[in-house]
C-alpha cells in the first residue's frame, strides 16, 4: 500500500512538472513572438535613412504592434512634415517598472542612437509594487525560479489579487503591498513587527494555556506575511477554545493571505456568532469572486443591517447591484457609502461605471474627474520620481531631447513637480483631451480596461488620440514647422 501511494505521488508530481514546463515553453514562445513582432517593426523603421529618431519608453501601455501609440506617432509625424522623416522605436515592455526601464537605457541608446526620448512610465511602480524585472539591477543574480515566466506570472497574479484585497480592506496594508516602490523596505514598521512578534512569542511560551496570546501571535504572523506560522498558532488557539469565533476569523485571514478562502470555516463562525460582521464580509467577497452575486448581496446586506456605518458593505452592494443590472439600487448604495467615506476614490469610480452603463455620460464624466483627483498620481512615489530624475540626467548627458508624457486622463502637473518647468524637458498633458473625448464618445471607445482606475490600456482609437496629442506637442515645442 505504501509503495502504491509513493508511485501515485511520483506520477502526480511528474504530471504537474510536465504541465509547468509546457506552460513555460508556450509562454516563452508567446513572449518571443510578441517581442519579435515589436522588434521587427523597430528594424523596419530604422531602415529609413536620415530620419529623426524617437525612442518611446514605457510599459504595456506603450508596447504593441501597428496600433500602439509609438507606431501611430510615427505615421502622424511623417504625415505632418513633407521634408522631414521620422523613425519611432517602440521599447515598451509589459509588467515592468521604471527601475527596469532605466537599467536598459544605456544599451538602448547605444543601439538606436535616438534624437529624442518619449517616456510614459511609472504606473506599475504604484499599482504592482514589488515586481522585479529580470533585466533590472534588482533582478540580477536572482534564483532559477525567479527567471521562469510561469513563476513571474504567478507573482503578477498574486500581486494583483493582493492589490484588490488591500483596496477592499480584507488584507492589511503590509500584506497588500507598499506604495513606496520596488526595493524600498519600510524599516520602521518591519522593526516594530519583529519586536512585537518576539514579545508575543515569549508571552505564548510563558503561558501555553492563554488563548488570547495565541490569537495575538497569529495576527502578528499574518501582518508579517508569515501565514503558515499564523495558521499553526491559531489552530492551537481553536483547539483550546473550539467556539472562539475570533480565532477562526483570524485563521481565515491567514488562509486568505495564502490565496485560499475556507467557506465552511466562515459558516461555522456564523453558526457560533451570527453577529460576526467580518465573517459575512469575507464570505461576501468570496461569493463575488465566484460570481454568485445573489449570495454576496445577502452577506453584505447582513453587514449593513448589523452595522449601518460600514462603508465597505455599501460599496460592495453597489458593485453587486451594478453587475446585476439593478442600477437604481447600485446608485443608492454607492451614494450611501460616499456619505460615510466621501473621499474613497474606488467608490467614486464604481458610481461612474454605474452612470456610464446607464448612458448618463455627463454624470459619469464628473465622477471620473472627481475620482482622478482623489486617487493621487504615480509621480508621488519616491522610487518613480528618482527614476525620472535619472532619465533626465542620462538624456542631458547624451544630448537627447526628453519628452515626458502623462498617462491618459491625468494632468502633467505631477511630472512638472518632479523636474520643474524650466528644466528643458517637454511635457505632454493628456487630461483634458481624454476627458473631453470620453465624455463625448464613452470610455470604451478609448480604453480596453480600467487597470489604473480612471484609465486603462488604450484601444487603437485611444492610442491614436494619444499619439496625435504627443505629435502636436513635439511639433509646437520641439521641432516647429
Amino acid at each position: 500500500m505504501k509503495g502504491l501511494i509513493i508511485k501515485r505521488s511520483i506520477l502526480v508530481f511528474s504530471g504537474l512538472l510536465g504541465a509547468v514546463l509546457l506552460l513555460e515553453i508556450l509562454m516563452r514562445i508567446a513572449g518571443f513572438s510578441y517581442t519579435a513582432f515589436q522588434e521587427f517593426g523597430n528594424r523596419v523603421t530604422l531602415k529609413k535613412k536620415d530620419s529623426y529618431r524617437i525612442m518611446c519608453l514605457g510599459e504595456s501601455t506603450t508596447a504593441g504592434g501597428d496600433t500602439s501609440y509609438p507606431r501611430q506617432l510615427e505615421k502622424i509625424l511623417n504625415g505632418m512634415y513633407a521634408k522631414r522623416k521620422f523613425s519611432v522605436i517602440n521599447k515598451g515592455i509589459g509588467a515592468t517598472t521604471t527601475g527596469a526601464i532605466l537599467s536598459m537605457l544605456d544599451d538602448n541608446i547605444r543601439k538606436y542612437s535616438p534624437d529624442m526620448i518619449v517616456a510614459m512610465m511609472g504606473v506599475n511602480d504604484q499599482l504592482l509594487p514589488g515586481i522585479v524585472h529580470e533585466d533590472s539591477p534588482e533582478g540580477k543574480g536572482g534564483t532559477f525560479f525567479g527567471s521562469l515566466r510561469v513563476f513571474r506570472l504567478a507573482v503578477l497574479m498574486r500581486l494583483h489579487l493582493k492589490s484588490r484585497l488591500g483596496e477592499t480592506g480584507l488584507l492589511p496594508a503590509e500584506a497588500a503591498g507598499d506604495s513606496t516602490g520596488p526595493g524600498q523596505a519600510v524599516n520602521g514598521r518591519q522593526t516594530d513587527l519583529k519586536e512585537r512578534k518576539t514579545e508575543l512569542e515569549k508571552n505564548a511560551a510563558a503561558d501555553p494555556g492563554d488563548v488570547e496570546a495565541y490569537i495575538q501571535l497569529g495576527i502578528c504572523y499574518r501582518e508579517a506575511g508569515e501565514y503558515e506560522k499564523g495558521v499553526r498558532v491559531l489552530k492551537k488557539a481553536i483547539e483550546m477554545d473550539p467556539r472562539n469565533d475570533r480565532a477562526m476569523v483570524e485563521l481565515g485571514g491567514c488562509y486568505k493571505g495564502m490565496l485560499f478562502v475556507d467557506e465552511e470555516l466562515y459558516k461555522k463562525v456564523l453558526s457560533i456568532n451570527p453577529g460576526n460582521t467580518r465573517a459575512y464580509t469575507e464570505l461576501g467577497w468570496y461569493y463575488i469572486c465566484v460570481k454568485e452575486y445573489d449570495r454576496a448581496q445577502e452577506m453584505f446586506s447582513k453587514v449593513a443591517e448589523i452595522d449601518p456605518g460600514d462603508y465597505y458593505a455599501y460599496y460592495e452592494l453597489g458593485y453587486i447591484y451594478r453587475n446585476q443590472g439593478r442600477y437604481d439600487k447600485s446608485e443608492k448604495a454607492l451614494i450611501k457609502a460616499l456619505e460615510i467615506c466621501p473621499d474613497e476614490s474606488q467608490c467614486v469610480f464604481e458610481l461612474a461605471r454605474c452612470y456610464e452603463e446607464q448612458g448618463r455620460s455627463e454624470e459619469a464624466a464628473a465622477c471620473y474627474a472627481r475620482a482622478g483627483g482623489l486617487v493621487g498620481d504615480h509621480c508621488g512615489n519616491p522610487y518613480t520620481a528618482n527614476n525620472y530624475r535619472r532619465l533626465k540626467e542620462a538624456s542631458e548627458k547624451k544630448g537627447i531631447k526628453l519628452v515626458l508624457v502623462q498617462y491618459p486622463m491625468r494632468s502633467a502637473g505631477p511630472l512638472k513637480d518632479i523636474l520643474g518647468e524650466g528644466s528643458g524637458v517637454v511635457y505632454v498633458d493628456n487630461e483634458r483631451i481624454f476627458r473631453d473625448a470620453v465624455g463625448k464618445d464613452g470610455y470604451d471607445e478609448y480604453f480596453e480596461d480600467r487597470f489604473a482606475g480612471d484609465f486603462g490600456h488604450c484601444t487603437p482609437k485611444g492610442n491614436r488620440l494619444l499619439a496625435g496629442n504627443i505629435a502636436r506637442v513635439i511639433r509646437e515645442e520641439c521641432l516647429g514647422d
